[in-house]
């Protein structure tokens, strides 16, 4: 029997491990245990916060060691953007496009935190994560633009819904006509009510806000020049 063959017979799965290389996994549980790494990353994302997180915390909450988790990101801010980009597209997106299907600044709104609220239904711990990442990406500016954490996006989608609404004649906001400071309130409101743990609240919660606030405004007629002393 030819030498070679006969010493792989004897291989002990072990020998094939040291093969592999220290650290490095086996290809048929990679994915597994990639998958892992995320939903761990994303709970200690979603409860701590970025700066707060760890690898180490994430290999506690995936039960692996931390070289491990090491191994399949090289960086915190590696994992990070591979988390929020994976919620991102997942709910932030198809929350949105979901949301423009309806007419008017308050069903809009509203819609798109009913579908935010069910995010948890695909992805356990998206919806909390995403609301997290929120708060990191207005304390850090940097932090937002470089990983994606869907600020950007749901700002765009407030400054479309409000230049449609503005240009239907739904919202007239006087003769100092501040639509980016509109928006930028909304986005506050819309921060506030996302990180809201309730289900089905969170709409309802949404909705007598802007019926006290957007919708009083909306009313009001525009200031003309001659109604100012």
């Amino acid at each position: 029997m030819n030498a070679t063959l006969a010493d792989d017979r004897h291989r002990t799965p072990s020998d094939a491990h040291s093969r592999r290389g220290r650290g490095r996994p086996p290809a048929s549980v990679g994915d597994q245990t990639r998958a892992r790494i995320i939903g761990a990353a994303r709970s200690a994302f979603a409860e701590l916060g970025y700066d707060a997180t760890t690898f180490r915390e994430v290999a506690d909450r995936a039960e692996l060691t931390r070289p491990c988790v090491n191994y399949y990101f090289a960086s915190k801010r590696v994992l990070y953007r591979v988390v929020a980009a994976h919620s991102v597209a997942s709910v932030m997106t198809s929350s949105i496009a979901l949301a423009r299907r309806e007419r008017g600044v308050v069903n809009q709104l509203t819609a798109f935190v009913a579908y935010w609220a069910r995010a948890d239904d695909d992805i356990p711990g998206c919806r909390a994560f995403l609301a997290m990442s929120l708060l990191d990406g207005q304390r850090d500016k940097s932090l937002r633009h470089e990983l994606g954490c869907g600020v950007d996006e749901l700002r765009t989608f407030l400054s479309s819904v409000v230049s449609d609404a503005m240009r239907e004649g739904e919202l007239s906001l006087g003769l100092d006509n501040d639509d980016e400071g509109l928006v930028e309130a909304l986005l506050a409101i819309m921060c506030g009510v996302l990180i809201h743990p309730g289900r089905g609240c969170a709409a309802t919660l949404l909705g007598r806000l802007l019926d006290g606030a957007l919708c009083t405004f909306a009313s009001r007629p525009a200031v003309q020049c001659d109604q100012i002393d």
